[in-house]
């Protein structure tokens, strides 16, 4: 959906619409906070060892009493002075711990130059995935281990978010309902047969917090099939659709469950953990303690096993070692018809007999197992090359139409076989054309027998292909797993 100021002001103008923006505008913090599930005060023991109530939101707003912002400039210095430099060095990040109220305290004081943020956890996905529905240019994240620039990053958010706002001239007591209530409409509920098929599988680690009374078991002791959590991901490698594999750490240590990624992994500069992924439609397995794993042939061998589970988050399974878990599962009793399976490139191939049965069969199954769906790619895309020839890419994915300025992130060229040196030289060069022509970072070429991907060093295509593989190598999830990875 593009975004326009005539859908803006049907929302707004509509009984929704209204209701939303009147709850914001009542600056209600007690229904803001039980709406968005966060604390407004907190018990805390100060120098002298006394018990004191904390109150963030009360605290921000009376620090900013007697403060005076004109502009973005002034936003920039005042946000320096009163943020910055008294989070600057602290081991302890109060501003980022507090965001929801501290940030509530600014819009309500400032509502032209900052926004309520309750983004946190489980939902920052969706205010990712909802920019880029709206066409909301974010800046780039922060780096991991600078909490000041984690912290600055609220303040970059707010100049993209009130850019956005005053290009289409949105009045900034409304701009909340569009945040958290328009914008969350553009997004669409994956079900569990929507997602990707899986092409790996990672291990994530469950209890470290600790304690008698433990969060995480008690999470993942009361899951259903519509249980949903937010993890450390400890990288950016887990994609949507993955296998994710639950294990409870001392004083439990055994693997828990099966869990899919909901969403890639992403940076969550909000969050202690840098990285994280959002899992759900989770399957409770027969528990596997981590002395079976460490006494299994094929399993001790695994880098994470062998660690002693430590630093788990991310680190990724075998295909020969995800069955093996699976034969152990069904030697507990357990029937495992039910649990996700790999390699995930299984599927019946008819007789291909011509270049469009590669193109049906092959090629675009392959491209749906690599996460793309169908508006992703477009087939024989109409390319003006000299004054008046028209040439026809067989598939452009990820491409923009823009005329005079066309471009497509990877080139497919299709054939029917490739037979010879010569064959495959020709099919290069057509694809190299095309390549450059729409200044491609990857091409790929596919017959009925192989895949060979080129890659790019620069400025033009390798004449030698980076990856060639035949097509029934792709029934290996880690193969297909490392060709999602070179096409990302």
């Amino acid at each position: 959906m593009k975004f326009t100021k005539y859908i803006w002001d049907l929302y707004r103008n509509s009984i929704e619409g209204r209701n939303e923006i009147n709850f914001f505008k009542e600056s209600d913090l007690a229904k803001i906070a039980k709406r968005f599930e966060f604390g407004t005060k907190f018990k805390v023991v100060d120098r002298n060892q006394n018990l004191q109530i904390f109150c963030p939101y009360e605290v921000g707003i009376e620090a900013l009493k007697c403060e005076k912002v004109e502009n973005f400039i002034e936003a920039k210095q005042f946000f320096q002075r009163t943020v910055i430099d008294f989070v600057k060095g602290a081991k302890f990040n109060e501003f980022i711990q507090f965001i929801d109220s501290y940030s509530t305290a600014l819009y309500h004081r400032f509502p032209n130059f900052f926004v309520p943020f309750y983004y946190k956890s489980e939902s920052f996905p969706d205010f990712i995935l909802m920019c880029d529905n709206l066409g909301i240019s974010l800046p780039p994240m922060p780096s991991r281990f600078d909490w000041e620039k984690r912290t600055w990053y609220y303040f970059e958010l707010c100049e993209a978010l009130h850019k956005f706002r005053l290009r289409y001239e949105i009045d900034s007591e409304e701009f909340p309902a569009l945040l958290y209530s328009f914008g969350l409409k553009t997004i669409e509920k994956t079900e569990e047969g929507e997602l990707p098929k899986p092409s790996r599988i990672y291990f994530l680690g469950a209890g470290a917090s600790g304690g008698k009374d433990n969060l995480d078991f008690k999470f993942v002791d009361n899951l259903d099939n519509k249980s949903v959590g937010v993890w450390g991901a400890g990288n950016l490698n887990i994609k949507k659709g993955d296998l994710v594999l639950m294990y409870c750490v001392s004083p439990r240590k055994y693997l828990h469950s099966i869990w899919r990624a909901l969403e890639d992994s992403y940076i969550d500069p909000f969050r202690f953990y840098y990285y994280s992924v959002k899992v759900g439609f989770p399957q409770k397995i027969e528990p596997i303690g981590y002395y079976e794993l460490r006494e299994n042939l094929i399993l001790k061998e695994n880098s994470t096993v062998k660690s002693n589970m430590q630093g788990m988050n991310g680190r990724p399974l075998t295909v020969k070692e995800y069955s093996e878990l699976i034969k152990m599962i069904e030697a507990k009793g357990q029937s495992t018809k039910s649990l996700p399976k790999l390699p995930v490139y299984e599927r019946d191939i008819d007789y291909i007999e011509n270049e469009r049965d590669v193109e049906l069969q092959l090629i675009e199954p392959l491209l749906r197992d690599l996460g793309y769906q169908e508006k992703d790619w477009i087939r024989q895309l109409p390319l003006r090359m000299g004054r008046q020839t028209k040439y026809y890419p067989d598939y452009a994915i990820k491409a923009n139409l823009t005329k005079g300025k066309e471009k497509a992130k990877i080139i497919l060229e299709a054939k029917y076989s490739i037979n010879s040196d010569k064959q495959l030289q020709d099919a290069y060069n057509q694809a190299r054309s095309y390549g450059l022509r729409l200044q491609s970072g990857t091409i790929i070429l596919a017959d009925m027998d192989y895949v060979w991907i080129y890659g790019k060093t620069n400025g033009d295509f390798n004449s030698v292909p980076t990856l060639k593989m035949h097509w029934n190598e792709l029934t290996d999830s880690d193969n297909l797993y490392h060709l999602k990875e070179m096409l990302k």
